[in-house]
């Protein structure tokens, strides 16, 4: 098509798509070859690009898994997360109140409990170390395997500050939790008094992103599934899955 109408795309767009269809397995001449389950690699580095101009630190190839939209990435990942009931296993997600309805819906499917923290509305909707503390140790028997953060907010819009990301991050170290953040309307804000800061950036800053298993676990969410970027029915998104076991990115591999 680009050929038979030259003009009507412009020259980026048609450089862009020839190095796409040349990236794929096969070369330009593929019809529909399958990617590596990670996705694209030249995708992928575009990815990694993004991640070093936003904050600082470039991401690894091998950590960045493209996915369906955010949404099959939190599902890619919460299945890996949680263990069934029927082993004896007891798992649960601390997860904020307000929430999008998604982590709701997949604690249902994965049969794991919904461990509720509730955001204080009269302070912008914060959170504190220790409200998420008290909301592990209400839940009783249940092990919170992993805490979920949306920010911004989604239904709330607020945009967590450095201080209270630091906190998140430093109870998910003392307590081995998983933190899954859901950062997919970083650009949704609509005040010149608020920044964004990924969490990956600030976990980084605060030296307790090592690679390993020692430090934080953070599995991080984007989408480009917005009407600002492009029509919500196309699904494009991405995780990154750092600080986690070999063993374990192996499985969801």
């Amino acid at each position: 098509l680009m050929e038979r109408a030259p003009g009507v795309f412009a020259s980026d767009v048609v450089e862009r798509a020839k190095a796409y269809l040349n990236a794929q397995k096969g070369g330009a001449i593929s019809a529909g070859a399958y990617t590596d389950s990670h996705g694209l690699l030249a995708v992928r580095k575009e990815v990694s690009k993004f991640l070093e101009e936003r904050d600082g630190f470039a991401g690894d190839v091998s950590d960045i898994v493209l996915t369906n939209g955010a949404s099959d990435g939190v599902k890619l990942c919460m299945s890996a997360i949680f263990r069934p009931k029927s082993e004896g296993f007891n798992d649960g997600l601390l997860t904020p109140i307000p929430q999008y309805p998604l982590y709701s819906a997949l604690c249902s499917l994965l049969d794991a409990e919904l461990v509720p923290y509730y955001l204080n509305e009269a302070e912008g909707w914060t959170c504190s170390k220790a409200k998420l503390a008290e909301a592990k140790d209400k839940a009783g028997g249940v092990d919170t395997r992993a805490l979920v953060v949306i920010n911004p907010g989604n239904p709330t819009g607020q945009v967590m500050g450095r201080e209270d990301m630091q906190e998140i991050i430093s109870f998910c170290v003392e307590n081995n939790i998983v933190l899954m953040a859901d950062e997919v309307y970083q650009e949704n804000i609509y005040t010149d008094k608020k920044e964004f800061l990924s969490f990956r950036r600030v976990a980084y800053e605060m030296g307790v992103l090592k690679g390993d298993t020692d430090g934080l676990q953070l599995i991080s969410f984007h989408s480009i599934s917005k009407g600002y970027t492009a029509e919500c029915g196309l699904r494009g998104g991405y995780c990154e899955i750092i600080g986690v076991d070999p063993a374990v990115k192996a499985e969801i591999y």
